[in-house]
């Protein structure tokens, strides 16, 4: 049994190495803010951990002990302030100097006190002052989460994780023969629970902050519905393609997915349950398709593909059929744009998709010819059985390509 520990134990540090490239991550996108909010919450509970499982000599454990009794009032107040911050319990700059002021002495008291006790006793000190910080952040996030913020509900469970993992490691110090193997288990599966609940806290926190932050650096070339290039910066893109030499893109793949019933979708259920709808198409599509590939909005309900070098005209066959399927399948969407609603489930609806594929292999063929006649081909395909079109350039003729027999 003494292996679950160990292993549980791996996974806390494996999980604290994924947070902390999401940190590195953040920092490498110049979100420096971010970086260091979720490095700082990340590595406290990495020292806390290393410092109660590493046993120092025998001679050195007095001193040992007293450390880790400042570390735990330290840390514990660090982590309890980055917590709220993330949460934005501290958006004023009266409550951040307020909760400094508050932790900091909180804090330094304990660490105080604690050379006026014992080893041991300072240990349990500063860990019931950790506790009462804890206990504070505890009930702010309890009080948020009764206010309608879903993360906060989030936020109680990593307190009580990080409580319960404390606990567990404090008492293999103060009892280190009477430490067993399932307080060590469950010590480390709440401390493994603390930092999967801490990476999703910070990534529903900062997620949107991400985005925003593309969105303004791209401007009117970023969809932020679809997440894609936008029309504009979609036909920019194709017409780049066309108009360089033959040599440089060889023949080209274009196809064009139009979605029929987005307009039926917005009479019915509005303009918040389309957006969720293109989002979610979107998000198909970049999930199905192969590395070479350029993918943008075009207009209100189609997407451009573009395939370079696309020599092979059964790559693109063979993509249509497979986006076609992911079509097929049904999806919950959003109705209600009210913030505490965007999570709950409202109506299921499946894409009235088309597909338009054209081979372009003539070098005079235009930008604008080539999107004109694969969106023309999407519409047209709705009403085909198979709902894919495909140009023949033997008849000149645009023709149902049929179902794949494995896929019907």
């Amino acid at each position: 049994m003494q292996t679950l520990a160990i292993g549980l134990w791996g996974c806390f540090f494996g999980g604290s190495l994924l947070v902390l490239a999401g940190a590195v991550f953040a920092f490498s996108r110049s979100m420096v803010r971010i970086g260091l909010n979720t490095s700082l919450a990340a590595i406290g509970p990495v020292l806390i951990a290393i410092a109660f499982l590493w046993s120092p000599a025998t001679g050195a454990q007095d001193g040992w002990m007293r450390f880790l009794a400042q570390m735990t009032a330290i840390v514990g107040g660090v982590l309890v302030y980055q917590l709220l911050n993330v949460l934005g319990a501290l958006r004023t700059s009266s409550r951040r100097q307020g909760a400094k002021v508050f932790f900091v002495g909180v804090s330094a008291l304990a660490v105080g006190l604690s050379w006026l006790l014992t080893p041991s006793d300072a240990l349990r000190l500063c860990g019931i002052a950790a506790f009462v910080m804890a206990i504070c952040g505890w009930g702010i996030s309890l009080l948020k989460a009764v206010r309608g913020d879903g993360l906060a509900w989030v936020a109680l469970i990593a307190v009580t994780l990080v409580i319960s993992a404390y606990g567990g490691l404090a008492f293999s110090v103060l009892y280190p023969v009477q430490w067993p193997w399932h307080i060590k288990a469950l010590s480390a599966a709440a401390a493994t629970g603390y930092m999967l609940t801490l990476a999703f806290i910070n990534w529903r926190r900062y997620a949107y902050l991400l985005e925003l932050k593309k969105v303004m650096t791209y401007g009117p070339a970023y969809d932020p519905v679809t997440r894609l290039r936008s029309h504009a910066e979609t036909s920019q893109m194709v017409r780049g393609m066309f108009d360089r030499p033959v040599n440089a893109n060889g023949p080209l793949g274009v196809m064009v997915l139009t979605v029929a019933n987005l307009y039926a979708l917005e009479k019915l259920h509005g303009t918040a349950a389309v957006n969720t709808a293109l989002y979610l198409t979107a998000l198909r599509l970049k999930r199905a398709l192969p590395r070479g590939l350029d993918i943008g909005r075009l207009g209100f309900d189609s997407f451009l593909l573009i395939m370079q070098n696309c020599s092979d005209s059964g790559r693109l066959v063979t993509l249509a059929h497979d986006l076609n399927q992911r079509m097929r399948k049904s999806v919950t969407l959003t109705t209600n744009t009210e913030a505490q609603q965007l999570e709950t489930a409202h109506t299921v609806w499946m894409a009235h998709a088309g597909i338009g594929v054209l081979h372009v292999k003539n070098t005079t063929t235009t930008s604008l010819d080539a999107i004109t006649l694969a969106r023309n081909m999407a519409r047209t395909s709705v009403s085909y059985a198979s709902r894919i079109a495909w140009f023949d350039h033997a008849s000149g003729k645009t023709v149902e390509l049929p179902a794949l027999q494995a896929a019907e």
